[in-house]
C-alpha cells in the first residue's frame, strides 16, 4: 500500500504543471517558446520545466526546434522542428556567401596589399609634428 503524496500549500500536481506548459505552448507563437520564458512565466526552475517538457515530448504533444536541444532551443507543437530546419537551410546560404567573401578578403591580404601596423616604444618613435598653429600670433612669426 502506497501513501498519497500530500502537496504543500501553493504546490501543484505534476499533471497540472504539464497542462499549464502545454496550454502556454499551444497559445504561444508559432516558432515556439524558449525554456527561460516559460520558467519566468510560471516561476519554476529550468530543470523542473525541462523535466515536464521532456515528459510532454515523450507523449508526442510537444517538440523542440533542434534535436540536440540546448538552452537556445525553442519548444512548440509538433512540426516546429521542420520549420526551424527550413530556417537553418535558408541561413546556410547566407553563411556560405559570407565565408566566400572572407576567403577572398584573406587571399587579397595575403598578396601583401595589407596595411601593416607596427607597435614601437615611445623612445623609438618619431616625434609627432605639430598639427596646426596654436593661435593667430604664431602666424605672424
Amino acid at each position: 500500500m502506497t501513501k498519497k503524496k500530500h502537496l504543500k500549500p501553493g504546490d501543484m500536481a505534476c499533471e497540472d504543471r504539464m497542462a499549464q506548459l502545454l496550454e502556454a505552448l499551444t497559445s504561444g507563437p508559432a516558432d515556439g517558446i524558449g525554456i527561460t520564458d516559460l520558467c519566468a512565466r510560471f516561476k519554476m526552475s529550468a530543470t523542473t520545466a525541462g523535466k515536464y517538457l521532456r515528459m510532454l515530448e515523450l507523449a508526442g504533444k510537444v517538440e523542440k526546434s533542434h534535436p540536440t536541444g540546448g538552452h537556445m532551443c525553442r519548444w512548440g507543437l509538433p512540426g516546429i522542428a521542420a520549420r526551424w530546419e527550413e530556417r537553418r537551410a535558408a541561413s546556410a546560404h547566407h553563411r556560405e556567401a559570407y565565408r566566400r567573401r572572407m576567403a577572398e578578403l584573406r587571399a587579397f591580404e595575403a598578396d601583401g596589399d595589407k596595411v601593416v601596423h607596427r607597435i614601437v616604444s615611445a623612445a623609438e618613435a618619431e616625434p609627432l609634428r605639430k598639427p596646426c598653429v596654436a593661435s593667430v600670433w604664431e602666424l605672424a612669426v
